[in-house]
């Protein structure tokens, strides 16, 4: 096994965790982060995502988890005085060996980890499981929402499916941190389907508790309004 390349990332400390093949938007305003990206634009466009573990997402410094995700920049808008919105991309999963620098912005020397992304033919059926309760986790969502359902298009790649349903699923981010550092697409859709049966019993919870008080509160309606006699 050879072991995989490092190299120096200039790292961007965020309150969310982004997962390779998921788009980000981002508004940069902040002066270490406008520097930032103008160098990533002057280089090979990318710059690493991590959760933040303490301190401050804007203004003082702040402490990230040791795994992320590269990005990569796909386009960007000027908004005057180095402001701009960007659009980026999440590619590999890296680990941060060091910190080699921390001003004007934070630079980490990392190494990419390798992913695990077959799945053995005995669980076959779990990428398929997954799709089914992720369905029906996004009906509930729908509805309780009062939106209306549609039907998702989930990537049959195992890896890229495990990745899609952990960025779209609403847990805390310390769980999704976990969900990115699974290093097997096996045991992180394992995972994601725990995750996706104890969310839908209580969505379902909800949903019930909420049709029963609309239907109470139509009810309470018809009460009270008048009635008049055809006579």
């Amino acid at each position: 096994m050879t072991t995989p390349p490092s190299r120096e990332l200039p790292l961007f400390p965020l309150n969310l965790v982004l997962f390779p093949g998921m788009v980000l938007p981002l508004r940069i305003f902040e002066e270490r982060y406008k520097l930032m990206m103008k160098d990533c634009l002057e280089g090979d466009r990318s710059f690493g995502v991590v959760l933040i573990k303490s301190g401050k997402e804007v203004g003082g410094p702040a402490l990230p988890f040791d795994v992320g995700t590269r990005a990569k920049i796909l386009d960007v808008v000027p908004q005057g005085e180095g402001r701009m919105s960007l659009t980026a991309v999440g590619m590999e999963v890296f680990r941060i060996l060091e910190v080699t620098r921390q001003t004007p912005y934070v630079v980490g020397q990392v190494e990419y980890l390798e992913r695990e992304g077959s799945i053995p033919e005995e669980e076959s059926g779990l990428a398929a499981r997954v799709r089914g309760h992720f369905q029906t986790y996004a009906s509930l969502l729908s509805a309780l929402m009062g939106d209306e359902s549609r039907e998702l298009k989930l990537e049959g790649d195992p890896e890229k499916l495990s990745y899609m349903v952990a960025s779209i699923l609403r847990t805390g981010m310390r769980r999704k941190q976990e969900l990115l550092e699974t290093p097997s697409a096996e045991d992180r859709l394992k995972e994601e389907l725990q995750i996706l049966q104890e969310e839908n019993l209580t969505l379902e919870l909800f949903l019930a508790q909420k049709r029963k008080a609309e239907a109470e509160g139509d009810e309470g309606k018809g009460r009270g309004q008048p009635r008049f006699s055809p006579n």
